[in-house]
């Protein structure tokens, strides 16, 4: 969600008071304000992604500036629009990657593997440990 909120917000307020509000969310993220998932805050893991939510709100504000002004056909306006958007929305995964890379110690391998919370569930051995959930109780059994 928080990547849909930093494509609206770049979108509805263009590129640099987009940034700017991107850039309040993180200073806020980063003072401890719980301002992130969860009511989370702090430089946490996945704090490199809100990092790139200034990425996002740059280029989608580029993006609704050239859609405004794009003087060719409907059909280029929404690929221009549609593909400016895409590069958006990507655009987050590279200060994220590298912030998750760096904050678990996690080789590039583990940090670009696919699933989602692999990392968290402490399932590759760099991070082992590091966000393990708590066991589950086991129902009592009927049978003795």
């Amino acid at each position: 969600m928080g990547t849909f909120a930093a494509l609206g917000v770049g979108a509805v307020l263009g590129s640099r008071r987009g940034a700017l509000s991107a850039l309040l969310l993180g200073a806020l993220a980063a003072v401890g304000a719980p301002v992130l998932h969860g009511w989370k805050g702090g430089a946490i893991v996945t704090f490199g992604y809100v990092v790139g939510y200034v990425l996002i709100a740059l280029i989608a504000g580029r993006a609704a500036t050239v859609w405004s002004r794009h003087s060719g056909s409907m059909a280029s306006r929404v690929a221009t629009g549609v593909a400016l958007m895409l590069l958006a929305s990507a655009s987050v995964y590279i200060p994220g990657l590298i912030w998750l890379k760096v904050a678990t110690g996690a080789s590039w391998s583990t940090a670009l593997s696919p699933g989602p919370g692999a990392l968290h569930r402490g399932r590759h051995p760099e991070v082992r440990g590091r966000h393990r959930p708590a066991p589950r109780a086991q129902p009592p059994s009927l049978t003795a």
